[in-house]
């Protein structure tokens, strides 16, 4: 029997030879491919999902190379993940060329070859957002996931159709980690048994922070790296739909407050509730000795339309818990500007921000872009490098701080999705790529957009039916 095995092994190895594509004689076409998504020339850590790409060009066949022995054929470009890993390995700190080639009739070309450029760092392995109807005017269906941004797995860890009682709607937003520490983890329910899910050394409960004194329940979450402590701002928010506009919708608030929230004392205290003024976005420094804010003059009269936020910091004492005077940071409102989003680099050099001509809800507002401050220099500028023509708005540093996941809806103007971006030294950044999905078409076949992305070191050990119980 061991010669017939031979003989079937031989005849295996010519016929998986035989089916492998080889590279074609070609001539050259010049021109870069047009690809979905562009990951020509990006700079990627070294642990990330394979880059699937389409090919958008017409031809009768397709053939990549993608390093010097990785040959694909077809116009979907699948990398097997092993042989994937293998060349981010070989290849940190370097590039990994990749050439594509196209057959009309009987004639090949070859288009200019591009680099992925393999940075020397990894990313956290975990990335947490919500998947959301594009509109944002309705609760609809939207739920929380988490991505491994090493493979294509996704978990979903709380829907809001997994309660077959669904009158009345559920939202489900504004999620946050401690220090990058999935096993302490909150989200908000609202609506329909509306709470907090403060999930703290992998136990669950769920909270009530809408109490007597207080302007509403926490909105716009802010977990110390340290402390078992929550800064929350407290919104009054309202809607408007403008017509004939770009922006679906627009979300303005008429009150906002920031507070404290103590998890092991299930107390709130007030950091700032001045009637003049409308405070959000919280963000703590790294070292957990300052909180930054954005705040605008508070004006009923004046509108969205002519509200603009400024971004403050006060000085923070985790032994006593108390807060020194504001201190003005960003002062974009006396150059007609809306500075938000703050958030500090785990190094504490730089404060990245989003900047918008006004208002509080940049996420419909072309002209919003990413900017980063040189905060012992007092220095701002434009990150050039990751703009586009459209939205960029909500962003997260990696816990490195070599990398920052944003906010964009560059690739159609109506669908949000996440790009990543390695920042240098000097605060700026190398060109960004999407989030790689399995399906190199996913971009054009999902009816989701992408909200809220948050890294963390580990993944959740909580599940939907631990949530669901907890919001019950």
């Amino acid at each position: 029997m061991k010669p017939c095995w031979r003989i079937i092994v031989l005849l295996s190895a010519v016929l998986a030879a035989a089916c492998s594509p080889s590279i074609p004689v070609a001539l050259e076409k010049g021109g870069a491919p047009s690809m979905e998504p562009d990951y020509s020339g990006v700079t990627v850590p070294a642990n990330i999902a394979p880059l699937n790409f389409f090919i958008c060009d017409d031809a009768d066949a397709y053939v990549t190379v993608i390093g010097e022995s990785l040959v694909l054929k077809g116009r979907e470009v699948r990398i097997p993940p092993a042989k994937w890993r293998a060349l981010l390995d070989d290849n940190r700190g370097g590039s990994i060329p990749v050439a594509v080639y196209e057959r009309h009739g009987k004639i090949w070309t070859a288009t200019d070859p591009y680099n992925i450029y393999v940075d020397d760092s990894e990313i956290d392995r975990y990335l947490t957002y919500r998947l959301i109807e594009p509109t944002y005017a309705m609760a609809g269906t939207m739920g929380i996931y988490q991505r491994d941004l090493t493979s294509f797995r996704e978990r979903e860890l709380y829907n809001n159709t997994l309660d077959r009682d669904r009158s009345g709607g559920q939202c489900v937003n504004c999620h946050s980690f401690q220090n990058y520490d999935a096993g302490n983890f909150q989200l908000h329910i609202r609506q329909k048994d509306g709470g907090t899910v403060i999930v703290r050394n992998g136990k669950i409960a769920k909270v009530n922070l809408k109490r007597d004194g207080f302007l509403s329940a926490g909105v716009y979450p802010a977990w110390h790296p340290t402390e078992p402590i929550i800064a929350y701002s407290m919104n009054v928010t309202r809607q408007q739909f403008p017509v004939g506009a770009h922006q679906k919708t627009e979300v303005f608030d008429s009150a906002s407050d920031l507070v404290l929230y103590d998890v092991e004392a299930d107390s709130l205290t007030v950091v700032s509730a001045r009637p003049d003024l409308l405070e959000t976005f919280p963000c703590w420094s790294p070292d957990g000795k300052s909180l930054y804010y954005s705040a605008a003059v508070a004006d009923s009269a004046a509108g969205y339309e002519n509200s603009r936020y400024d971004i403050f910091r006060a000085e923070f004492d985790p032994g006593t818990r108390t807060f020194g005077p504001a201190e003005l940071v960003v002062g974009a409102a006396a150059a007609g500007c809306s500075a938000l989003f703050p958030r500090v680099s785990p190094s504490g050099k730089f404060l990245m921000y989003t900047m918008t001509a006004n208002g509080t809800f940049p996420i419909w507002h072309k002209d919003s872009d990413l900017y980063i401050m040189e905060i012992a220099a007092g220095k701002s500028f434009p990150l050039s490098g990751a703009n586009s023509p459209d939205t960029e708005s909500y962003h997260s540093w990696s816990s490195s701080g070599r990398w920052v996941v944003f906010s964009s809806r560059r690739d159609d103007g109506l669908y949000t999705r996440f790009y990543f971006a390695k920042i240098e030294d000097d605060g700026t950044s190398a060109k960004p790529f999407v989030l790689p999905q399995k399906d190199p078409l996913f971009g054009v076949k999902s009816f989701k957009s992408f909200n809220i992305p948050e890294f963390s070191k580990n993944a959740t050990t909580s599940g939907p039916k631990a949530f669901l119980k907890a919001v019950k």
